[in-house]
């Protein structure tokens, strides 16, 4: 059994479509169902239940995976350090949610850092909420920028606060616009909700809420905040969210104070007992300058 092997069931697990596997892999779909043919053949256990049109992990699967996955993690992170040795460079991994206000400083801070680090590499990838901890844990992000609510306390982690707001509405623009308006004014909306494994616990609770007190409300949920973003710039619905994510109103949509006490702290979280280079400080200096200006 290879390491390749090994990607590809990890691969697998993740997606549970062989196709999707297979494009993001680049073999052939008859490739991955080989491999995972034989890996099971030599471990003598199925990892995956297959039928017509559904694809689960076993529970032989589920722990073969919860062993592979670090040491999978660990390998390719000690390729890429002794690389960076070789190549007398290092690299930042930051892990983000991918919402309009990070589309907004991320290029700046990119340039800004490069300028005075540009020998290490930055690298972004996009994960949903119930993962942020768990990348920043197994150390397979350096940072991630999240809200404080999605830490839940974990001592292990350090919080660095950037910005906070509280929530507003998001509505396809109309003559008739209000100031603020109250989580039960939303009955025979359209309203555009972020699905839970994407959505920090403040926002749920409030989708919830909302859910509750507008039980004619026609519900549609997304993946991501961009996507309710542009549903809403498309006259499609009525979206929720922190202001700092969403801006100021335009010419398609209009952004309402939410009648909601609650105050959302969008920053960044790394692990406390790992060692911060030269390079890594410089990095959250400079996104304390970069947002401060916004």
């Amino acid at each position: 059994m290879n390491i390749d092997h090994l990607a590809i069931f990890v691969d697998l697990a993740q997606t549970l479509n062989f196709r999707k596997t297979a494009l993001r892999r680049h073999v052939s779909q008859p490739a991955v169902s080989q491999i995972i043919n034989s890996m099971e053949n030599e471990i003598g256990v199925r990892l995956f239940n297959r039928s017509r049109n559904k694809v689960n992990l076993t529970f032989a699967g589920a722990e073969f995976l919860k062993d592979i996955k670090p040491l999978l993690n660990t390998y390719y992170k000690s390729l890429q350090h002794i690389q960076n040795l070789e190549n007398h460079s290092g690299k930042i991994t930051v892990g983000l949610t991918n919402t309009p206000y990070e589309n907004v400083f991320l290029p700046q801070l990119m340039k800004t850092f490069k300028q005075y680090y540009p020998h290490v590499s930055l690298f972004l990838d996009t994960f949903d909420h119930n993962v942020l901890k768990e990348h920043i844990l197994q150390q397979e992000c350096d940072f991630v920028f999240a809200t404080k609510d999605d830490l839940d306390k974990d001592m292990r982690l350090k919080f660095v606060p950037l910005i906070s707001s509280n929530f507003c509405a998001v509505v396809p623009h109309s003559s008739d616009v209000k100031t603020e308006i109250s989580i039960d004014q939303f009955n025979y909306q359209n309203m555009i909700l972020m699905d839970a494994n994407w959505c920090p616990p403040a926002q749920l609770e409030l989708q919830e809420l909302i859910r509750k007190k507008n039980p004619k409300a026609k519900l549609f949920y997304v993946n991501d905040i961009s996507t309710a973003y542009l549903m809403c710039k498309s006259g499609l619905g009525i979206t929720i969210a922190p202001h700092f994510i969403v801006g100021n109103s335009t010419t398609e949509v209009d952004v309402i104070k939410l009648d909601y006490p609650l105050e959302v702290i969008y920053g960044l979280i790394y692990l406390k007992n790992r060692k911060l280079t030269d390079e890594k400080r410089m990095f959250i200096k400079k996104v304390q300058e970069i947002i401060s200006l916004d």
